[in-house]
């Protein structure tokens, strides 16, 4: 069961039928099913509707830039999931990259943006190490976005964070 501040957060927000409003949902779905994921209690089913979410709060304001990525980190999650039951997710990985590039291209000031792909590169990274291929290119790149991010905003906690999750010594899995 939900709890109540969860269940309060999405009837407001859906009472707010503005691309802001879907925004907040679909931020506050992905959000909960995260949190689910950890707990091993998630349904991918449900990232369908967090999908919708934030396409229609694009289509509201095709310059939202957190939908954007949302959207691409929620299809990522999505492919990858269908891709488990089919075949390899090293497309599904690739094509989420390609999605957070395309944010960045329009805005390239946008940290989150740079923060998500070098977060994609080093999950695709990881996949690939795992499976013996090589992730070294995926590790550079993932290195120089989590940089670039640094130089972005040298205060911002979340860059560093990622950005050591590869040093020597980190909870990292490569």
């Amino acid at each position: 069961d939900d709890p109540k501040e969860y269940r309060e957060a999405m009837e407001a927000y859906s009472s707010a039928p503005t691309g802001s409003g879907y925004l907040k949902r679909a931020e506050a779905g992905l959000c909960r099913y995260e949190y689910l994921e950890e707990m091993g209690r998630s349904r991918r089913d449900e990232l369908k509707s967090v999908q919708e979410d934030f396409v229609t709060a694009l289509v509201h304001n095709p310059q939202y830039t957190d939908a954007a990525i949302g959207l691409a980190e929620v299809s990522g999650i999505i492919r990858r999931g269908e891709a488990r039951e089919t075949g390899p997710t090293i497309t599904a990985y690739e094509e989420q990259i390609a999605a957070l590039g395309a944010v960045i291209e329009r805005q390239p000031s946008c940290l989150q943006a740079w923060l998500a792909r070098g977060d994609s590169y080093w999950r695709l990274a990881n996949f690939k190490f795992w499976r013996g291929l090589d992730a070294a290119e995926e590790v550079r790149k993932a290195i120089e976005d989590f940089t670039k991010s640094i130089e972005m905003n040298p205060r911002n906690a979340a860059a560093y964070r990622s950005a050591q999750s590869i040093g020597p010594g980190s909870d990292g899995r490569l």
